[in-house]
């Protein structure tokens, strides 16, 4: 997906949510003008503020949203929270795999080692 097409998405998003480049702006620290650079494709978001407007934008599918490519698995608001949460107690996860009966992958175990 090129930087317009990226932009035109983006900027659909802010309209559906009803607020201007300036109110995003605020929220994420940038000036108005620099949101609708972002929305032309003058310039791209960097990967970390790409993330907070699809957050701010409340966009669940990022590959649906941006690439029309929607994922086998549709999770509920409630489980995402649960694998955000999940991800940030990297102590417990294995107590909770073993709660879940769930086997990690040995590919998993190899990344937690290094």
């Amino acid at each position: 997906m090129d930087k317009k097409s990226i932009g035109a998405t983006l900027r659909k998003l802010r309209n559906q949510n009803g607020m201007r480049p300036e109110d995003v702006g605020e929220l994420v620290g940038l000036s108005g003008k620099t949101i609708s650079g972002y929305e032309s494709g003058q310039r791209s978001p960097d990967a970390e503020l790409f993330l907070r407007l699809c957050d701010i934008y409340k966009v669940t599918d990022v590959m649906a949203e941006f690439y029309g490519r929607t994922s086998s698995v549709s999770l509920s608001q409630h489980e995402v929270e649960l694998i955000k949460a999940y991800r940030q107690t990297p102590s417990r996860q294995d107590s909770v795999d073993c709660l879940l009966g769930v086997e990690e992958s040995q590919e998993g175990k190899k990344k937690k080692r290094a």
